[in-house]
């Protein structure tokens, strides 16, 4: 009887001990997570190598104009700001965004919450000079009245959408590494991809696909562990519709994640349909009332192969001024990553959806009418969705390469310490590339100086001029 006793109260204190320990586990990820956002958002709204204006313009006017007049038009604008003919459409005497619609509903809640305080701080002098450099244009010498423009909104929105964005992520990957490692992984995420050197610079269409989409695997991840499954597949069927509304060449990863979705749960995945329905039929009514069709934007024209695609497919990855690879070589371990899952068989439905994505995307720049290089860009922007795939498959790298104490690094074998070393190379040079990008203002005047890139695309080659080592001072 008293070992019995004895074996219970022992049971009792283990339960106990797991029980504290798993609680100081999730407060220490909960304070990670809260630090990393608050640090990036610091970070990317002190960068100041933006890319305001041009094709992002519209996204804070058509929120402004939801919030106050109950419109998508950019009617009440018209004689305030003069849109190139490529940003707008006129439908019945109306003047809509040319883009998709999705980015400036996902700004709506901010705008809303940020047009009050930015207002009254605008009053005080120290902080009028904060919000005029944080809303003034790259390569304008003289500063602008930014707080009375939406200038400042669209940078501080992009930071706090960025920021967010790499907190999702972090809660992502601790479910598959330790903390240290999840917060090293969500770091270079941050900091090392074009999240930092892009879409943290302007309300770039990839950067809020990118948001929604990691929206989605978080509730993927949830119905997995089948942690409240019927309201996280309809959440996730929320977010994956939803991307479609947002970014049309997503097409193929949301029919990838709802063909997962069926096979995975089958008859369980009805709230996850629910989801995409309910997403789907606003979408479609919208597109009826305003185009009185069901295609809103320019899927027919804007994608064709050309003679020079295969200058298209290398050049998104490998061109000096372009190139994913090599603004972030880190994503190179990506494939590492994807030998890994293969000859463990861990590749999963979800990984397959991802790399689908990932490949779309790639082809529909390849199949970029207007250039696969973006215009006037910072990098591979058009490429900047990758960036998530290529992180994603970075975790079994990381949970195998990256020591989490001095003493893991002394007894790890010769041939991994060399594979961590050109590791931890490439980290620092992803973080130099995109972190000068978003700090350095002659970056962005690379596209214009000595010659513009789109008459001369021979530039997008030339190791001497390459994008991210530009250090000329152009007026």
């Amino acid at each position: 009887m008293q070992s019995a006793l004895e074996l219970g109260s022992s049971l009792d204190e283990s339960s106990a001990n797991e029980l504290y320990s798993t609680r100081l586990r999730t407060r220490a990820a909960a304070i990670a997570t809260v630090a990393l956002f608050v640090g990036s958002f610091l970070v990317y709204l002190a960068s100041p190598a933006r890319q305001l204006g041009a094709d992002t313009r519209p996204n804070v006017d058509i929120a402004f104009n939801i919030i106050k007049h109950g419109t998508t038009t950019l009617d009440s604008h018209r004689s305030e700001v003069a849109y190139a003919d490529y940003l707008v459409e006129r439908v019945r005497g109306h003047t809509y965004g040319y883009f998709p619609i999705g980015t400036p509903l996902l700004m709506v809640p901010a705008v809303a919450a940020l047009e009050g305080p930015i207002k009254v701080a605008s009053r005080f002098k120290p902080l009028r000079n904060v919000l005029t450099s944080i809303g003034t244009y790259p390569n304008q010498d003289r500063p602008l009245d930014a707080w009375k423009t939406p200038n400042v909104l669209e940078a501080t929105i992009a930071a706090l959408y960025m920021a967010l964005l790499v907190a999702l992520f972090l809660r992502i990957v601790t479910r598959a590494l330790d903390l240290k490692r999840a917060v090293f992984l969500a770091v270079v995420f941050a900091f090392c991809t074009s999240v930092y050197s892009t879409a943290s610079r302007a309300t770039w269409q990839p950067g809020m696909a990118m948001l929604v989409a990691c929206v989605a695997i978080l509730f993927f991840l949830r119905a997995m562990e089948h942690r409240q499954q019927p309201l996280s597949l309809f959440l996730a069927g929320l977010a994956t519709a939803y991307l479609i509304v947002i970014r049309p060449t997503t097409l193929v990863f949301v029919v990838a994640l709802s063909v997962f979705a069926l096979v995975r749960w089958r008859l369980k995945s009805w709230s996850y349909c629910a989801g995409t329905a309910m997403v789907a039929v606003l979408f479609l009514a919208y597109n009826l009332v305003v185009y009185h069709g069901l295609q809103p934007y320019y899927q027919s024209s804007r994608f064709q192969l050309a003679a020079k695609s295969w200058e298209a497919a290398a050049g998104s990855l490998v061109s000096p001024s372009r190139g994913l690879f090599i603004f972030s070589p880190v994503l190179l371990f990506a494939f590492y990553g994807i030998y890994l899952k293969l000859k463990e068989r861990k590749l999963n439905g979800l990984d397959a959806a991802l790399l689908l994505y990932a490949l779309t995307i790639w082809v529909s720049v390849i199949g970029f009418p207007i250039g696969w290089w973006g215009g006037y860009s910072v990098g591979p922007r058009l490429m900047t969705e990758t960036t998530l795939v290529a992180v994603w498959f970075l975790v079994p790298v990381v949970g195998g390469l990256v020591p989490t104490s001095i003493g893991a690094l002394r007894k790890m074998k010769i041939g991994t310490k060399g594979a961590f070393s050109v590791f931890v190379v490439c980290v620092a040079l992803s973080c130099f590339i995109n972190a000068r990008s978003a700090i350095d203002e002659r970056i962005n005047r690379w596209n214009v100086c000595p010659v513009e890139v789109n008459n001369h695309t021979e530039r997008l080659w030339d190791w001497s001029q390459a994008q991210w080592l530009f250090i000329q001072t152009c007026h």
